[in-house]
């Protein structure tokens, strides 16, 4: 079968269109999708990049806020009293406050047990000053403008602020006591407690004193003298003699001494626990980006394949 010149020049332009819907459809399509999908997985990757850039450049001031964050716990927690077992503050106790010279010297006794609580918290609310706002019709009447009203609340801004937060339970120890002791020994101990806060910004107070003789018996004499050298008599009215009598006279004489008092003392003190130290690595440095060399690290668990 002979082709015309006609029929070979529609042959070789149909050859040519197959030849170049193959190479479309085959080649340059397929090239051309996956062309398509990488510049996305590339705008993807960049724009992943550019994120994680982003969040690399906080690093440096999360590590500040951590260290000023820390800081300031540290700085908080040292106003503060360390924490303490019922021993170590019944030991705290005795050696800053009661085992003073002054107490040894004028023989003070500690009576009956110390009570002691030292692993129990305490709810601590915040201090602010609430001003008195006075206001009556005629004042209501003459704020014309409203000026007078926005003062009033500004004076207020803080106090209704504070007055919304609530409470912060914190650690806490109590410890209550019972000393027989001159005036001037109570004097002295309550100093003592008021300096050491001050001088080691602790937060320690003594929350109440309870004098059993507010005259610390300053009146007891002759009288009472007098009465003691009575003899001493049983249930049945017999005289008391031996050491019966002089084990009375001892616990006589130790329960009421001239110039004396038992005085109760509850004493308080409040623990905040201080912030552990963070571990922040090393300073970012964000010209590690610059040049190829980072691409090529390895890390831990993974492979170059």
């Amino acid at each position: 079968m002979k082709f015309g010149y006609r029929d070979r020049i529609i042959l070789m332009v149909v050859i040519v269109l197959v030849i170049l819907g193959v190479g479309i459809f085959g080649f340059i399509k397929p090239m051309r999708d996956k062309m398509k999908k990488a510049e996305q997985q590339l705008s993807t990757a960049e724009g992943e990049w550019d994120m994680q850039l982003r969040e690399f450049d906080r690093i440096e001031p999360i590590q500040k806020k951590i260290e000023r964050k820390y800081a300031e716990g540290t700085e908080y927690a040292e106003k503060f009293t360390d924490e303490m077992t019922d021993v170590e503050l019944d030991e705290f106790l005795r050696n800053e406050f009661i085992n003073t010279e002054d107490m040894i010297e004028d023989e003070a006794k500690v009576r009956n047990a110390v009570s002691l609580a030292a692993d129990t918290t305490s709810s601590v609310s915040y201090y602010y000053y609430t001003p008195d706002i006075v206001t009556y019709p005629l004042y209501e009447y003459a704020d014309l403008d409203g000026s007078l009203a926005d003062a009033l609340a500004e004076k207020m801004h803080d106090s209704d602020i504070l007055s919304q937060r609530s409470p912060q339970t914190v650690g806490a120890g109590s410890a209550s006591l019972v000393i027989q002791m001159k005036k001037e020994n109570l004097m002295n101990l309550l100093d003592r407690v008021d300096q050491y806060a001050k001088s080691h910004n602790d937060a320690m107070m003594i929350t109440s004193v309870n004098i059993d003789d507010f005259t610390f018996n300053e009146n007891l004499g002759e009288e009472e003298g007098a009465a003691k050298n009575q003899p001493q008599l049983d249930e049945e009215g017999n005289p008391i003699e031996g050491a019966a009598a002089n084990n009375n006279d001892e616990k006589a004489d130790d329960e009421n001494r001239k110039d004396y008092s038992n005085v109760t003392i509850n004493y308080s003190v409040l623990y905040v626990q201080e912030p552990t130290k963070p571990e922040l690595g090393d300073k970012y440095d964000p010209t590690i980006w610059d040049g190829n060399e980072w691409k090529d690290v390895v890390f831990e668990g993974e492979t170059t394949e």
